[in-house]
């Protein structure tokens, strides 16, 4: 499955999954909803080929070679191989369309990994300043009882209005220099929240998301999705922290959350309303959706056994539908191979057929592409009247185009026909590309076919 399918399934299954989270969020519990999320990532990460006979790919595929792929833009474009730009020195660097698209991609690429890296520092500089607190503080009691396989500092710092926690081998937990810290229920509220973050490994969470959002910058789709994720990581520690302090703390955790905002925004009116950073790569209270937040809080409830199978039948249905390839696609691609031949195994070929070479019977090529040959003979008058010895006694082939999808053969086993005799031979691959729109690769072949 190339970028542009890729692309498309995890576009659907974000649009999807917004559609659900926005009309039956109270009714659905949060874990399905990261469970999608994390489908998307994968599925922008990882190109599986997955067949299904109800993928939505397969209404896809039916209407692309009429309506999508009605011409290759960039087919009249031929690379020029290596070899052709030594020997002839005077030619210009043609750049195909799609090589052009790749520098465009791989230009984004890296301007998007900049600005991550950018940021990075950014709050490190921010928060370089911390100050651990002691051993036999509250806090750092309370984090140690949990007794998890890594060790987590809590720091205080200046220049913090809500509390935060990050880090992924060395994680920590940060508050606001002015909190109360011998307020012990507040502080086990707040504490508990960041902990789930750092339990649920919600930082590595996050730079999986990024590394998704590098790669496939051009899809506006993807910020979309950025913006969930963070909201439902909030809601998925909310839900485990009542979990942990027990139902009947749920409703002294809401008055900490509202409490928390509240100080937030307090500390905003004080900077003449601008607001707090957030910090890149670490989790904080998201104030802008406090309001869904205490109505999902005052709604928890452990999760019902019918809802839990319909949850499971939910994301194994979006994972058949969108996050699959059509099965007629595949099985395009396999009578491609099938029904050739590959004389050459190595370099650009992929392995896939039992059998030895491509073979190309009856090709059609453009006369400019073949070059007639006559060896130097003796021939005698009787001789060059003869039918047969006015024909070529072999074609020199250029550029012949062969397309298909997959890795190419090195070489190409061809028949042609002409003036009533069978030249056959073999071809060698000059140069190729690649094409992200139609996932083909298009190879331009060479070669002498005798008769």
């Amino acid at each position: 499955m190339g970028i542009v399918e890729m692309n498309i399934s995890a576009s659907l299954i974000i649009a999807f999954t917004m559609l659900l989270r926005d009309t039956a969020l109270k009714k659905l519990p949060n874990i399905m909803f990261c469970t999608l999320w994390g489908l998307v990532i994968i599925r922008l990460l990882v190109p599986w080929s997955i067949t299904c006979e109800v993928s939505i790919f397969n209404l896809y595929y039916f209407f692309r070679d009429d309506i999508l792929y009605q011409g290759d833009a960039f087919s009249t474009i031929q690379p020029i191989s290596v070899e052709t730009m030594i020997m002839q020195e005077g030619t210009p660097l043609v750049i195909s369309g799609t090589e052009f698209i790749k520098l465009i991609w791989i230009a984004g690429v890296i301007v998007a990994v900049g600005i991550c890296i950018f940021s990075y520092v950014g709050a490190f500089v921010r928060l370089k300043n911390c100050i651990t607190l002691e051993e036999d503080s509250f806090a750092v009691k309370w984090i140690r009882a949990q007794k998890g396989f890594r060790k987590i500092s809590v720091k205080l710092s200046w220049g913090l209005t809500t509390p935060v926690s990050g880090g992924i081998f060395f994680p920590t937990i940060i508050l606001p220099y002015d909190y109360d810290i011998a307020n012990e229920d507040i502080l086990r509220h707040l504490l508990c929240h960041e902990y789930m973050h750092i339990k649920y490994h919600h930082t590595l969470w996050k730079v999986i998301m990024l590394a998704a959002m590098c790669i496939n910058w051009f899809n506006p789709m993807v910020y979309v999705m950025m913006r969930y994720i963070i909201r439902d990581m909030e809601v998925f520690c909310d839900n485990r922290a009542v979990a942990y302090l027990k139902l009947e703390n749920k409703k002294k955790y809401i008055e900490t959350i509202i409490e928390v905002v509240n100080r937030t925004k307090q500390a905003e009116k004080k900077k003449n309303g601008k607001k707090e950073k957030r910090l890149f790569l670490y989790n904080g209270l998201l104030k802008d959706e406090l309001k869904e937040r205490v109505e999902l809080l005052e709604k928890w409830k452990k999760v019902s056994a019918l809802t839990a199978v319909a949850s499971v039948m939910i994301v194994t249905s979006v994972t058949s539908v969108f996050a699959t390839t059509s099965n007629a696609v595949v099985n395009d691609r396999q009578n491609d191979i099938v029904s050739e031949e590959y004389i050459d195994d190595e370099a650009v070929i992929q392995e896939n057929t039992d059998v030895s070479d491509v073979t190309v019977p009856n090709m059609n090529t453009e006369k400019s592409t073949i070059i007639e040959g006559i060896d130097v003979v003796t021939l005698t008058e009787n001789d060059v009247e003869l039918p047969e010895e006015r024909a070529a006694r072999y074609l020199v082939v250029r550029n012949y185009k062969y397309v298909q999808y997959g890795y190419l053969p090195k070489k190409l086993k061809a028949s042609i026909e002409q003036d009533g005799y069978i030249y056959e031979g073999t071809l060698d691959l000059d140069s190729y590309h690649y094409d992200l729109s139609t996932d083909k690769y298009t190879g331009y072949y060479s070669g002498k076919l005798y008769r």
